[in-house]
């Protein structure tokens, strides 16, 4: 199946410019986006920093500081130093930082936002401003950042649930989703007084909970009026079956390759019309152009599509989930974006009839992601552990190993030159799986879990299960028109 072309663009001599490139972050997102890149043609030397050892040892980056904290200078100046053309950023601390800032300052081409237009996702009450501003659909809010005024707003509160959301940034854990007010009162005391979120939970946010079907959905921008469409999935947040247990970075996604339709795209212009160029072209003139990926979190409501929230990054497992999809040349395409020239890169393909689209995805549609963490995760995850046979599960066209949280410990191999990787974070690792249907991705997915010997981690039993994939895809049918 084919869809988005990633294929690179050779030029008029036929010879091709290797870019040097540089992925900051040392989680399961960025070994996915080290594999995607050290996969394109036309990567130069690869970097990560601070990596991981796994990101090294399975994907030949160089992570020369993966001990080390590395701050905005340390960046500016490793960039110059080895020729850097290309900066990915992972997580969302160093864009709402400024890292693209002072980079693209020095001319530095770098796949993130700006501080300002990061606010989309660092400040959930200045999002909601932006989504009415735009006359975007979004569930009513109510804000503060007074524990008392949050104690008299809950009381005066008559629908149940209730969304309780940090307003900045908590690393995907600041939402409570209350169905009693003895709930919502432990949400506001664990914000606003145990300060479990720091900063990030001195503002809340009291959200109208909406039911529906949602959806991710990424788009990459390029700073100007020219948006791609990135792909969607559906991401698990609560630790256990069920969707129970408190909320995590992500257990699990999955995400389905769009069929080939009148536009060769997946995306109705319904949604980039009402929904993705207002909310561009607001946070043009509000903050500054966004250039990078927007992650819209939508929700299918009887009453029509919503917006929940929305980052400013690739989510995290949703990118372990997207970009074992995509074929071809990921560098060309993300530098594009990143210089402001998504639409001149189209328009070089269309002149050379290589293709009408700016991706490709493979055969094997159905993408499914189970993430394993450690016992006690979120609140309290034991580390230390060894992850036994993890050298069993090599790469294949149809399965893929990201590592979040291990570390090779005791000379890094034992006597018969096996890696030892040992748990170091919370989420450790997470198994990607591609298949023909969902079922098939899934049963490759937990079939190599089980493979997997780690008495001290767990995983979710339920992640792409039939009720979710069922419903995933009637909505995609209905919010994106795809046949």
């Amino acid at each position: 199946m084919s869809f988005f072309s990633l294929l690179s663009n050779p030029s008029s001599q036929g010879v091709r410019d290797l870019v040097n490139c540089l992925v900051l972050g040392s989680g399961g997102r960025e070994h996915a986006l080290c594999d995607a890149l050290a996969h394109a043609s036309s990567c130069g030397k690869l970097f990560a920093l601070p990596g991981s050892d796994a990101i090294a040892e399975t994907t030949g980056t160089f992570c020369p500081n993966i001990d080390d904290t590395i701050d905005q200078r340390r960046v500016l100046d490793f960039c110059k130093r080895e020729n850097i053309g290309l900066v990915v950023v992972g997580p969302e601390q160093p864009i709402a930082e400024g890292i693209a800032d002072l980079l693209m300052q020095h001319e530095i081409p770098t796949l993130a936002p700006g501080a300002k237009a990061a606010r989309i996702e660092t400040s959930k009450a200045w999002a909601k401003d932006i989504f009415a501003q735009a006359h975007i659909a979004t569930p009513r809010a109510q804000v503060t950042d007074s524990h008392k005024e949050a104690q008299i707003i809950l009381a005066r509160w008559k629908e149940l649930p209730v969304v309780l959301k940090a307003d900045g940034l908590a690393q995907g854990k600041g939402v409570v989703v209350a169905t009693t007010r003895r709930q919502a009162e432990k949400a506001i005391e664990q914000a606003m007084v145990e300060k479990r979120f720091g900063k990030a939970g001195a503002t809340l946010l009291f959200e109208e909970y909406v039911e529906g079907e949602e959806l991710s959905y990424f788009a990459l921008c390029d700073g100007e009026d020219n948006v791609r469409f990135f792909g969607v999935a559906r991401d698990y947040k609560r630790a256990l079956d069920g969707d129970k247990g408190e909320n995590t970075g992500g257990m699990g996604a999955f995400a389905l390759a769009p069929p080939l339709g009148e536009h060769g795209s997946m995306e109705e212009l319904a949604v980039r019309e009402s929904i993705v160029l207002p909310l561009l072209r607001r946070l043009g003139k509000k903050a500054e152009p966004f250039r990078g990926i927007l992650f819209l979190g939508l929700i299918a409501t009887r009453s029509g599509v919503q917006v929940l929230e929305a980052n400013a990054r690739l989510g995290d497992p949703e990118a372990q989930t997207l970009l074992p999809l995509l074929e071809g040349d990921l560098v060309e395409t993300f530098l594009a974006a990143a210089t402001g020239n998504l639409a001149r890169q189209e328009a070089r393909h269309l002149e050379s009839q290589q293709t009408q689209r700016t991706f490709n995805f493979t055969e094997a549609v159905h993408s499914v992601t189970v993430v394993a963490a450690a016992k006690g995760y979120p609140a309290k995850p034991q580390t230390g552990s060894p992850v036994e046979n993890l050298d069993r599960i090599e790469a294949s066209p149809d399965l893929s190993l990201f590592h979040a949280g291990t570390r090779l410990q005791d000379g890094g191999k034992d006597a018969n030159g096996k890696m030892r990787f040992h748990a170091q974070g919370g989420r450790v690792f997470s198994v990607n799986a591609r298949g023909s249907s969902f079922a098939e991705a899934r049963t490759l997915a937990y079939k190599t879990l089980q493979a997997i010997d780690w008495k001290e981690g767990f995983y979710r039993k339920d992640i792409a299960c039939d009720a979710h994939t069922s419903a995933f895809v009637k909505t995609c049918h209905a919010v994106l028109k795809f046949s």
